[in-house]
């Protein structure tokens, strides 16, 4: 009947301040899935990579973040939304912070939180399946503040439940909530007050991000709508561009991609992708195709001029593509490989199938080159991974597992 959804997807430029390694908010600390880290393993062999521990968990598609050693798992277990801090390098425990939550899935999927955390300086910020946003502090999760958005702006829960991951910027926390005249809402980071509302749209499975075009910066959020630029400043829509699929049943998901001027936009249900020149916050299109990089859900990375991604609908059997971000033609195609996530690393692409394999990838345009794969989860993965001074994190429904992917 409906498909099933993420909330992941893909990002640009973004400036949450972060140390070193950090992967620090959703799909890492420049919000695209890259990575700067070059020092990896060029391919799995014997016994690598190997696991360094293990963590029991619960319920979830929220992606693991990484801040100052510390890993950070936010997931449900026994009604309750749970954020635990650990020790990156052993797993170990440092703090736990949880509350009630009453949410259940109209489809019977999973129940907990979809949206992944974000560390800004000494604060983190929570987005629950109900609309819950909690401010906690780093250094022993003590709370701040907290909201409950769906309640403030008669949010809805959507087919799965509301899931966007938290964007930080100056003074903003801002999300995409679909509310009454609260399409994209942002919060004073210091205190939890509402600083702006921006458009009717309802929500998408899409999570926002910052870029700058002409010397201006501009939230770039994917509601279920299509895009809108917003001044960060008083929430006013500086540009927009109809994306939506005719279906009733679709969402949009991928969060959106920005490479200098331009703006890439990929959903599925027949709509495909889009890549969008944006000058003096007006809008045209370069190129527009259902037949290039249509994304269920997923997060394709950019890597020298070419996206690499998944095409096509995940019941369906995605494939794994690489194609020119500049003209939309396709470079090649792993037919049958399934949907998962990725992220680039140097010249690696590091992908994690919704079957839980961990599969290495040269980011070559000429054609597809597997450098080897692992059994790292069970099935049903649909959260993003983290990675961290070589430290490779990652979930399923039930445990959170560490790998050293540190070379030689």
């Amino acid at each position: 009947m409906f498909p099933r959804l993420l909330f992941l997807a893909v990002a640009s430029i973004q400036v949450i301040e972060s140390s070193g390694a950090d992967w620090n908010q959703h799909l890492g600390s420049s919000r695209n899935g890259v990575s700067m880290e070059t020092n990896l393993l060029s391919r799995f062999t014997g016994e690598l990579p190997k696991k360094v521990w293990d963590y029991d968990i619960g319920e979830g598609w929220s992606a693991p973040v990484v801040s100052q050693k510390k890993a950070f798992i936010f997931y449900r277990k026994d009604d309750k939304e749970t954020l635990d801090c650990l020790d990156l390098t052993n797993g170990k425990k440092i703090w736990t912070h949880s509350y009630p939550t009453h949410y259940r899935d109209s489809f019977g999927f999973e129940e907990g939180p979809r949206g992944t955390p974000a560390i800004d300086e000494q604060q983190v910020y929570c987005f629950g399946a109900e609309g819950t946003l909690t401010c906690l502090a780093l250094k022993d999760g003590k709370e701040i503040w907290s909201v409950n958005s769906q309640k403030m702006f008669d949010a809805k829960n959507g087919f799965f439940g509301m899931a966007c991951s938290p964007l930080v910027f100056e003074k903003n926390v801002i999300l995409n909530i679909g509310g009454d005249n609260a399409g994209v809402v942002s919060w004073d980071k210091q205190d939890g007050k509402v600083r702006w509302k921006a458009t009717a749209d309802e929500a998408s499975y899409s999570s926002p991000v910052v870029a700058k075009f002409d010397g201006q910066s501009r939230i770039i959020a994917f509601t279920r709508e299509g895009l809108a630029g917003i001044d960060p400043e008083n929430g006013r829509v500086k540009f927009d561009k109809h994306w939506r699929s005719a279906s009733h049943a679709s969402v949009n998901a991928a969060t959106p991609l920005v490479e200098s001027n331009m703006v890439f936009l990929t959903s599925s249900y027949d709509t495909g992708a889009t890549l969008l020149r944006v000058e003096k916050d007006k809008v045209s299109a370069i190129w527009a195709s259902d037949d290039f990089l249509s994304s269920h859900y997923s997060t394709p990375v950019l890597h020298d001029s070419f996206l690499y991604g998944f095409h096509g609908r995940q019941e369906q059997g995605a494939a794994l593509r690489c194609i020119d971000f500049k003209t939309g033609k396709v470079q090649w195609e792993k037919a049958g490989f399934g949907t998962g996530t990725i992220i680039s690393a140097g010249s690696l692409l590091l992908i994690l199938s919704e079957q839980g394999e961990l599969v290495l990838v040269k980011a070559n345009a000429t054609g597809y080159s597997e450098m080897g794969r692992r059994q790292i989860l069970g099935t049903g993965v649909r959260a993003h991974a983290a990675l961290s001074d070589g430290f490779y994190l990652a979930r399923d429904k039930r445990k959170l597992v560490c790998l050293d992917l540190r070379g030689n």
